[in-house]
């Protein structure tokens, strides 16, 4: 059981259905995008992209705590990783590496058939590669992973038939959501210990640094984080007006989508405010940025309500959170902030 936990830890499995279901949302946006989307008929597609998901979600976590162990050994907030400690081999996280790596092009190929999905898939392994290499080297380098989670989504959009305008405005939201779960909230979360190891992150490059209760944030870093929420609004507010006509004749569902999206889109703004403007402990931070991430992925799935109805975007809502609550929970010993 130990070596299982410690697994898990550092493949920190407790975000990784949410990963997996972004590739089964863009699918399943797309699918009903082209037609009537019927469960029966693509339950071996759900499937498999649950395998090509978790194999993606593995083989990001394992490389992000591979290349970024010479900053964690000079951190003492990190000195419980897996990595860090010995409990997990250098060479057992590379075996890790090569074998995620090399199975997902491989099955993506042999049961989608699809040579443009596999070469957005492979192209956004690519942009993965390259952010975990040059995070802590680049500053802003974040934008890679936005792009991987763009294009993941989109891969498994592009999986299920042609693409519209729509569909890569949702898979952008998933792909700006990212940037600011990681350069914005990750950069806040690590900001002290990125400063003791000398990492160049966007947060310590515009100042972020730790204060007396929590954290001093810059006025440029607060401008950027303002900037990249509006960006990811913004596509969904598209979506809704422009795509489905929410303000023309909405019909309950269109209208409840309209209401929903509002309310999300202020309460995020509000929560967003405060732990921008207001000094908040570590350990409190964490559990308003894990409030905030499950926010923003139901503001993702408001914004196809009026496509894909009321029960599955909840579901698919549900079932990454009840996850992480219960990986949290066994793991970690909380619900709601891990060890990490």
């Amino acid at each position: 059981m130990g070596k299982i936990r410690e697994f898990v830890r550092l493949s920190r499995l407790q975000t990784a259905a949410l990963l997996t279901i972004s590739l089964l949302f863009g699918f399943l946006v797309n699918k009903r995008m082209n037609g009537p989307l019927l469960i029966n008929d693509i339950w071996a597609d759900i499937i498999v992209l649950v395998f090509i998901g978790l194999n993606m979600h593995v083989l990001g976590f394992v490389m992000n705590e591979y290349t970024d162990l010479p900053y964690d050994r000079k951190d003492p907030e990190h000195t419980n990783k897996p990595l860090v400690k010995g409990t997990i081999s250098m060479k057992g996280a590379s075996w890790i590496i090569i074998l995620t790596m090399a199975v997902q092009p491989i099955v993506f190929i042999l049961y989608f058939r699809s040579f443009e999905a596999l070469f957005i898939f492979m192209l956004c392994m690519l942009f993965g590669t390259m952010y975990n290499i040059y995070s802590k080297r680049i500053p802003g380098w974040d934008i890679t992973l936005a792009l991987w989670a763009f294009l993941f989504m989109l891969a498994g959009a592009r999986s299920a038939g042609g693409l519209t305008w729509p569909v890569y405005s949702i898979c952008g939201m998933g792909g700006i959501q990212i940037l600011f779960n990681n350069q914005i909230e990750g950069g806040l979360k690590d900001a002290p210990g990125d400063r003791r190891c000398k990492a160049r992150t966007l947060a310590v490059t515009l100042g972020v640094e730790e204060g007396d209760v929590g954290l001093k944030i810059s006025m440029a870093f607060r401008m950027v984080s303002i900037l990249i929420k509006v960006l990811f609004i913004a596509p969904g507010a598209v979506v809704l007006f422009k795509h489905f006509r929410v303000l023309q004749s909405p019909d309950a569902t269109e209208l409840a989508a309209l209401v929903m999206f509002s309310l999300l889109s202020l309460i995020m703004i509000i929560l967003h405010l405060y732990f921008m403007f207001k000094p908040i402990p570590r350990k409190a931070l964490l559990k308003i940025f894990a409030v905030h991430e499950l926010l923003s992925v139901a503001l993702i799935y408001t914004s196809v309500l009026p496509l894909l109805g009321f029960y599955l975007p909840l579901i698919l809502w549900l079932i990454p959170m009840l996850w992480y609550m219960a990986v949290n929970r066994l793991v970690y010993g909380n619900f709601l902030v891990p060890d990490v």
